[in-house]
C-alpha cells in the first residue's frame, strides 16, 4: 500500500530539521560521517532495539558494525553477524560522504557490504547492519540467484528472484562490481526482490546478481508498505518510513529512487523506532522528487 508521508505536509520544515542530524545520520544510533585519518576499523558488534512478533518469544533485533573507511580505499566483503541463537532476517548500512556501496547481501548468519571511499581527503565510517529474528524454529538462505548484464554506461532491472514452495521471502541484496549504484532494492509488489541500478562505467559492461532472502520452518508471510516522500532539491536527508503495524515484526526494507542524480546512501532500521525502515537520499537536482521507503513487514506462524 503506498502512503504519502508526513513530509508532504510540511516539506521544508522536516527536511531542515532531519539536515541539522546529518553528521550523526541516525540519531540515536552510532555517529557517522567524516572521521580523522587515524580511525580505523571498529570490530564491536552491538545489539539493540528488541521488537517483539506474534510468536512467543520471537524478536527482531538490529546489530550494527561500525567501519573506518580510508581515503581512496575499496573494502570487499565487510561483514557484520547475527547473535548465537537468531538468524539473520535483512540487513543494511548507512555509507555517508563520497562513497558507493556495490554490494549489500546476505552472507553466513549475516549481512555483507562492498563499497568504495571515492573521496582522496576523507576518512569515512560506514554503519552495517543486520536484522536478527530470535525466539522462532526459522532458517534463513539465499535462493538461486537471477542476474542481468548491464551495458557500459548503461541501466536495468535483474530479473524478479523470489523463493520455493513453502519457504517465505523476508527481504533480498545484491552483488555487482564497483561501478554499480543500485536505484532500488525492495521487495515487489509481487512477492518477489526486485534490483535495478545503473552501470557507471562507461568502458565495459558489467553483471549484477540478486540474491532474495528465504525462511524456512515457519509459515506466514511478508507484507510490503510503501511510504513516499518528497526530497526537496540539493538536499541530503534521512526518511523514516511508516511503522509495521500490530504484531507485525519489521524484516527488512528498500528503496527507490526515480533517476541517476537521485540516489541513496543508506537503508537501515530507524534507531529512533524499531517498527520503522530509514532511507537516506541524495537529491542533485535543481528540483524537488518523490523518492519511495519500502518496507518488509513479517507475519510468522509456527
Amino acid at each position: 500500500m503506498r502512503r504519502p508521508h508526513p513530509l508532504h505536509d510540511n516539506v521544508l520544515t522536516r527536511m531542515l530539521a532531519l539536515t541539522v542530524g546529518v553528521a550523526t545520520a541516525l540519531g540515536c544510533g552510532p555517529n557517522v560521517g567524516e572521521e580523522t585519518a587515524a580511525e580505523t576499523e571498529d570490530d564491536t558488534e552491538i545489539v539493540d532495539q528488541t521488537q517483539q512478533g506474534i510468536i512467543p518469544g520471537s524478536a527482531v533485533t538490529q546489530t550494527y558494525r561500525l567501519i573506518g573507511v580510508p581515503p581512496g580505499a575499496t573494502l570487499v566483503n565487510q561483514q557484520v553477524n547475527c547473535p548465537a541463537g537468531s538468524v539473520v532476517v535483512g540487513g543494511g548500512y548507512l555509507a555517508p560522504g563520497n562513497t558507493r556501496v556495490y554490494t549489500s547481501v546476505m552472507s553466513g548468519n549475516g549481512w555483507s557490504v562492498s563499497l568504495q571511499n571515492l573521496s582522496n581527503i576523507h576518512t569515512y565510517t560506514l554503519n552495517l547492519v543486520a536484522q536478527c529474528l530470535s525466539g522462532t524454529n526459522a532458517t534463513s538462505g539465499v535462493a538461486a540467484p537471477t542476474t542481468v548484464i548491464l551495458p557500459a554506461g548503461g541501466q536495468g532491472c535483474v530479473p524478479l528472484a523470489g523463493c520455493a514452495a513453502g519457504k517465505v521471502l523476508v527481504s533480498g541484496g545484491y552483488t555487482a562490481p564497483s561501478s554499480f549504484r543500485a536505484s532500488q532494492s525492495q521487495l515487489n509488489g509481487d512477492g518477489v526482490w526486485r534490483v535495478c541500478g545503473w552501470n557507471e562505467n562507461s568502458g565495459s559492461s558489467i553483471t549484477v546478481f540478486t540474491y532474495p532472502v528465504c525462511l524456512s520452518g515457519v509459515t506466514g508471510s511478508a507484507k510490503r508498505e510503501i511510504t513516499s516522500a518528497t526530497i526537496p532539491a540539493g538536499s541530503d536527508v534521512r526518511v523514516d518510513s511508516w511503522p509495521c503495524a500490530g504484531s507485525w515484526l519489521l524484516g527488512s526494507g528498500g528503496h527507490y529512487n526515480p533517476m541517476r542524480s537521485v540516489y541513496t546512501r543508506g537503508s537501515t532500521r530507524s534507531f529512533q523506532d524499531p517498527t520503522r525502515w530509514s532511507s537516506h537520499f541524495v537529491n542533485l537536482t535543481a528540483l524537488p522528487v518523490t523518492a519511495n521507503i519500502i518496507t518488509s513487514c513479517l507475519d510468522l506462524w509456527q
